[in-house]
């Protein structure tokens, strides 16, 4: 009797091109898979593997893609959390440091700046709400709640605190920008301008959510705290930009940015922690 052997699967390598990453996003190009022919081995490659494209080639300056292409704005998002919280802390702990715009010269992102601002959008109109309700309850403490007249959520905080920090980081940078870059013919891009300006609103989070605590001489102390800080690491940092280039109109341009920026702690202070 003739034994039968049962059949030795063999496998092959494969030689399908993997797909190279750079930076923190990834290749511009995902490998493609050409279709199998019958006159060819099922795993063989269909092109040489592909190499790490260099930064020329992917495009990473962005200036090969149009406007319109959001490519060309992919390099302003690929930071991680690690670059985000980096930054956040250099903007609290390092204010005095006037080398943030310096830093991020070739490297300033969007992401961060759009991540802050859209939480203090909500925080500032959580926290301010939450603060207002607070110190209704201490008012009317003594009151029966029978008595007590209705407290009403504030939606309107909503779209103010949107208007407020998008239009500062968004507007008041686009304005700097616009004098800095036309008046001026200052070579800082609008992307640092953005970066900077987000940034420095770091430090108003956590405040805000100390500032639901009905003690108003804590809460002047604050908010005014955070303002000169956040100011100090905007003023410090545009410094050398502004004077380098601005000649007699420098120390104007200088101090209106200042006095704008103490306009936007006064602003929180009297509408979104306000109490009565």
């Amino acid at each position: 009797m003739t034994t039968r052997l049962p059949p030795v699967l063999q496998f092959q390598d494969s030689h399908l091109p993997t797909h190279s990453t750079t930076g923190k996003m990834g290749a511009a190009e995902v490998p493609r898979v050409q279709p199998y022919s019958g006159n060819q081995p099922l795993l063989q490659a269909t092109h040489p593997p592909l190499s790490a494209p260099s930064p020329d080639a992917d495009g990473e300056n962005g200036t090969k893609y149009s406007m319109f292409n959001l490519k060309r704005y992919r390099k302003y998002f690929n930071v991680d959390t690690e670059d985000v919280l980096s930054r956040m802390l250099d903007s609290v702990v390092g204010f005095f440091r006037a080398d943030f715009l310096e830093k991020t010269t070739d490297s300033a992102d969007l992401y961060g700046p759009f991540w802050i601002a859209t939480t203090l959008v909500f925080v500032g109109a959580v926290t301010g709400n939450y603060a207002n309700y607070v110190s209704y309850k201490a008012k009317h403490s003594q009151q029966p709640d029978a008595e007590l007249p209705t407290w009403y959520y504030n939606v309107d905080k909503v779209g103010y605190s949107a208007a407020l920090f998008y239009g500062y980081v968004g507007v008041i940078g686009l304005l700097l920008f616009a004098s800095l870059k036309w008046l001026f013919k200052s070579t800082v891009s609008l992307a640092q301008v953005w970066c900077t300006y987000g940034y420095s609103l770091s430090l108003f989070i956590p405040i805000s959510f100390f500032c639901i605590f009905p003690y108003e001489v804590a809460r002047w102390v604050l908010v005014m705290a955070a303002t000169l800080t956040s100011g100090l690491f905007l003023m410090l940092n545009f410094r050398q930009p502004i004077f380098d280039v601005a000649g007699a109109k420098a120390l104007p341009v200088w101090l209106l940015q200042g006095v704008l920026h103490l306009g936007l702690g006064l602003v929180l202070k009297l509408y979104f922690f306000q109490y009565w």
